[in-house]
């Protein structure tokens, strides 16, 4: 797989920003909500397609 260089400096930004497991583990929760907000906002459009499988 080949990363963006904004990839590879997004990803150095937020390496130098942990200092502890505790940034880590608020990282992986805020992660985890903002997947979980992007899911529930796509699933009507994901039920109305699998209504209508044309």
């Amino acid at each position: 797989m080949i990363f963006s260089d904004r990839f590879i400096q997004s990803k150095n930004l937020f390496m130098e920003t942990m200092i502890n497991l505790n940034d880590l583990l608020k990282h992986e929760i805020l992660d985890l909500y903002s997947a979980e907000e992007q899911i529930i906002e796509a699933l009507p459009a994901m039920i109305e397609k699998a209504k209508n499988l044309n």
